[in-house]
């Protein structure tokens, strides 16, 4: 596709702000783009640091059971993903 660097850069103008809200203590607001992003790129490129960035924010959020159920999503559409060991890493 003539237009997947642009879908890619979209992705990654929602992921940015995203991490930066989590790396600044606010989940909510990170929780808020991540759902923008899964809402406009459902099965984007970028969805898997999506689902990682999600599991972060719930767990700072204080809620843990959302993030394990994440997690479990991850593990099953994800097996074997480079990204796994961070996931892991984000519920201990």
């Amino acid at each position: 596709r003539d237009d997947e660097g642009d879908d890619l850069a979209a992705e990654q103008r929602l992921l940015g702000p995203a991490s930066t809200a989590l790396n600044s203590g606010d989940p909510a607001r990170a929780l808020r783009l991540l759902d923008e992003h899964a809402a406009r790129h459902r099965r984007g490129q970028l969805a898997p640091e999506r689902e990682l960035l999600r599991a972060r924010a719930l767990v700072r959020a204080g809620r843990r059971a959302e993030a394990e159920a994440v997690a479990a999503r991850f593990r099953r559409r994800y097996p074997g993903h480079a990204l796994l060991p961070a996931m892991n890493a984000a519920l201990r």
